[in-house]
């Protein structure tokens, strides 16, 4: 709560065009707790960000990564085409937490909801590396050189185009 009531201040002042706020659905709250909580905090941001967007969760895998990519690696495996360290995206709670993210963004015309898991899970499928590049750094948290990778599809779907 102090952290999150930190970050608010900070963004209050800054009064950015954009704020892009990540997610996690792992956090245990119910769904009275989740849209509460949310509806709190947008109607902080709204205040002084002109637009918000919320970031869909990134889908967990089962697993570390890079631990299983470099078990892999280490057994002489190539990591280009290997799909031994892949896992469904999807989960019902994923499922559950964007839709409510989705219904309380809607409250909020200046408020979208931004979901890049077709991109980070093509297929519906989580792999800890892709074309021998790690995508995730552990079993939730994107690595940032895969991250860069998606800046032009992120800009295109949240409308905010850049100069060259």
């Amino acid at each position: 709560a102090r952290w999150r009531a930190r970050a608010l201040a900070f963004i209050a002042q800054e009064a950015p065009d954009l704020l892009i706020i990540g997610s996690s659905d792992s956090y245990p709250f119910t769904e009275r707790e989740w849209t509460e909580g949310m509806r709190s905090v947008l109607a902080e941001a709204t205040a002084t960000a002109d637009r918000v967007v919320i970031l869909r969760s990134t889908p967990r895998l089962p697993f570390d990564g890079p631990r299983c990519a470099a078990r892999l690696r280490h057994a002489g495996v190539p990591l280009i085409g290997v799909d031994s360290c892949a896992s469904p995206a999807s989960t019902p709670r994923s499922d559950e937490v964007h839709a409510w993210q989705q219904a309380i963004a809607g409250a909020f015309p200046s408020v979208a909801v931004v979901d890049m898991n077709d991109v980070v899970c093509p297929g519906n499928v989580c792999e800890a590396t892709r074309d021998g590049t790690l995508v995730y750094s552990d079993d939730q948290h994107l690595n940032a050189h895969f991250v860069r990778g998606l800046a032009d599809t992120l800009a295109e779907r949240i409308g905010w185009g850049f100069a060259p």
